[in-house]
């Protein structure tokens, strides 16, 4: 005797509520947030994580407004150069900084272009405008 789809699919249910009862509320919440999900895996196969290759994620904001705070107070490129390439921004990080603080880029510019363009602009500048104006 075969059990029918509905059946099957009741007795699932009721075995998806159990291992749900059993999981820690921080899971569920994430479940629930759809920061994790469930997935069927075959008897006997592996877990693997689906190709993210193709998928748009939106980038991670940037606090531009600490960022020059920090870049003021730096008195020379080298070091500024090394802040910005310690923050380990993407590109689409990058871009957005160097758009909330008005730094020209080509959309077409490289990663590895825009740390010079921002220091140059942000801190490079205020560097030989201090030099020019100093008082000898």
């Amino acid at each position: 005797m075969t059990e029918s789809t509905a059946d099957l699919t009741h007795g699932l249910l009721l075995q998806i509520a159990q291992f749900l009862r059993s999981l820690p509320t921080d899971q569920l919440a994430d479940l629930m947030a759809g920061e994790a999900r469930l997935a069927i895996v075959p008897k006997g196969g592996r877990v693997t994580t689906p190709s993210t290759a193709g998928r748009h994620r939106a980038p991670v904001p940037v606090d531009s407004a600490r960022i020059a705070d920090d870049l003021r107070k730096i008195g020379e490129r080298a070091a500024a150069t090394a802040y910005l390439n310690d923050l380990n921004l993407s590109k689409d990080q990058l871009k957005q900084l160097c758009k909330d603080l008005n730094v020209p880029m080509k959309s077409s510019a490289r990663k590895d272009e825009f740390v010079p363009a921002i220091v140059g602009l942000l801190v490079g500048r205020r560097i030989d405008s201090e030099a020019i104006f100093r008082p000898r």
